[in-house]
């Protein structure tokens, strides 16, 4: 199975290009999904099929997506919230299993494909920057309902974003969008609560899996902690949801150092 993904940029930083190239390593195959495949960001690895994102779910959903309030978070914002939207549109035509472009690869990941594959990020919540679920999976046809909606308004809200909140604001006279109403909304909130109302949540797969929690991203930076992230067969991957220390000359023999060796990426500077 193939892994998909999004990116809306000029250039793919040095965490994603690694990332990317473990997929190509671990998977069958990489189709990044792009703003405009003939001219592409830079950065990608030989190797990666481009795809233009707007044959998936049409650019201007970007606009229809942007906050009206919150627009302190804007492009952040539209972009997380379309990425949320894209990957289980991808997930309905049956296109490959979806990682974030922050999540790297230890070991091979070839879901079965005829389950759902999701995992706890946790101790009560789901992520959503590793899945695959099949075409006609109950999942992935409530949560694209939110399509049918003129505004994208989600069903799957809780009390205080469904009622409480849209409540004050109009009571302000104050115009918005989900999107105003927090940035997961079509992201781990959808994953959360409609596989809670389908009672699927424990069909999550183990949180260590890809969500090594807590601390991992840090670890991920720390040679203390190479031996406990890498090799473990339980751990297939790990969302890296730090990327400060990305940009940073990698710590020799922690695990950001040992993976960029891996694929000839760059070498550590003395400690």
């Amino acid at each position: 199975m193939r892994v998909v993904s999004l990116w809306i940029g000029e250039e793919l930083p040095l965490l994603t290009q690694l990332a990317v190239m473990s997929w190509q390593r671990h998977t069958c195959g990489v189709d990044l999904y792009v703003t405009d495949p003939a001219c592409p960001p830079r950065g990608v690895p030989p190797g990666v099929c481009l795809k233009p994102a707007g044959e998936i779910l049409p650019l201007d959903t970007l606009e229809r997506l942007k906050p009206l309030i919150r627009t302190r978070y804007s492009p952040r914002q539209e972009r997380l919230s379309y990425s949320d939207i894209f990957r289980i549109v991808l997930q309905k035509q049956g296109l490959g299993v979806w990682l974030d472009t922050d999540v790297i690869l230890f070991q091979d990941f070839q879901p079965d494909p005829a389950e759902a594959w999701f995992a706890f990020d946790g101790a009560a919540t789901v992520g959503c920057s590793a899945l695959y679920f099949p075409p006609d999976d109950p999942f992935v046809c409530d949560f694209l309902k939110v399509l049918d909606h003129p505004e994208l308004w989600p069903d799957w809200l809780g009390f205080k974003r469904r009622v409480v909140k849209p409540a004050l604001l109009r009571a302000l006279g104050r115009k918005f969008r989900a999107t105003d109403l927090g940035m997961t909304v079509y992201g781990n909130e959808a994953m959360v609560r409609i596989l809670k109302r389908q009672n699927r949540f424990g069909e999550a797969k183990p949180m260590k899996s890809m969500y090594y929690l807590p601390g991992a991203s840090c670890d991920f930076y720390d040679p203390a902690h190479t031996q406990a992230l890498l090799g473990q067969p339980d751990i297939i991957g790990l969302h890296v949801h730090q990327k400060g220390p990305s940009t940073q000359p990698p710590r020799s023999g922690s695990a950001f150092d040992v993976t960029l060796r891996a694929y000839g990426l760059t070498a550590a500077e003395p400690a």
